[in-house]
């Protein structure tokens, strides 16, 4: 679903999209925390702006429009560990739209240590705070990527966006877990990935010149407009090119990499 919302700065809409993306990575106080949100005065005016973009059309509300959809999120919080709400929403506002990699990095900014340019509530500062001091040190580094090791659970840490890291999962396919997908802030690794293991696919990639596609699926090559007018491997390659970020990819490749291992949560 595109809404087109005029009113709403690319700004204001990036702080949101932030707090969109803290919750699924809060864990257990991620359906509190989406309750929060749908108390904000900000996020009612959004909503009312998303009813008015959508004309009646869906035949609801705006209020009930934003319950519908804090509902949504509460049910993929619960049921799936890499809920990402703009795969079901994507916001644009006039001037451009939001990419998965620019909301991502934002997070990241904010995370280590950006204020948005926005007014925050002192509930919003507070829950800032905390996420800074309890998230941030396991998952970002202000000198490039993270992978961090907690138990048998191993992420890369790149915050590069879905595209960007879908293509990343597809080109280390030695290393990258072959089950669970990225998200857009984080590539799931093999719990067994030794630094010899990582070494060996980053050459591998030959500085970022050997780029693979991400994988697809057969829905997503059916959903594409006209492919049955296309060959099979013509229609994949197509569906493949636009899921795939080569640029952001490569500009991960060329960062620095850190490790780190925690206690299991």
């Amino acid at each position: 679903m595109q809404l087109r919302l005029p009113g709403f700065t690319q700004e204001s809409l990036t702080s949101l999209g932030v707090t969109i993306r803290d919750l699924y990575a809060e864990g257990a106080t991620a359906p509190e925390r989406v309750r929060e949100a749908a108390d904000d005065a900000y996020v009612r005016d959004l909503a009312t702006a998303v009813g008015g973009a959508l004309g009646g059309k869906v035949g609801v509300t705006p209020r009930l429009f934003l319950k519908k959809l804090v509902g949504d999120v509460l049910d993929r919080v619960d049921q799936f560990d890499d809920f990402d709400p703009r795969q079901h929403y994507r916001l644009t506002v006039s001037g451009g739209e939001l990419t998965d990699a620019e909301l991502t990095r934002a997070l990241r900014e904010v995370l280590l240590g950006t204020d948005p340019r926005v007014a925050l509530t002192r509930r919003a500062e507070a829950g800032l705070a905390e996420s800074r001091d309890e998230f941030a040190p396991h998952t970002t580094h202000p000198g490039g990527t993270l992978v961090t090791r907690s138990g048998s659970n191993v992420r890369w840490w790149t915050w590069a966006g879905y595209r960007a890291n879908a293509t990343l999962a597809a080109t280390l396919r030695s290393v990258a877990d072959p089950v669970r997908q990225p998200t857009d802030a984080f590539v799931r690794l093999r719990e067994d990935l030794t630094s010899e293991m990582w070494q060996d696919a980053h050459r591998a990639t030959d500085q970022g010149t050997a780029l693979l596609p991400p994988e697809v699926n057969q829905r997503a090559v059916e959903g594409l407009k006209f492919s049955v007018a296309l060959p099979p491997r013509l229609a994949t390659a197509t569906v493949a090119a636009r899921l795939a970020d080569f640029t952001g990819a490569r500009a991960v490749l060329e960062e620095p990499v850190r490790f780190h291992t925690r206690p299991p949560a």
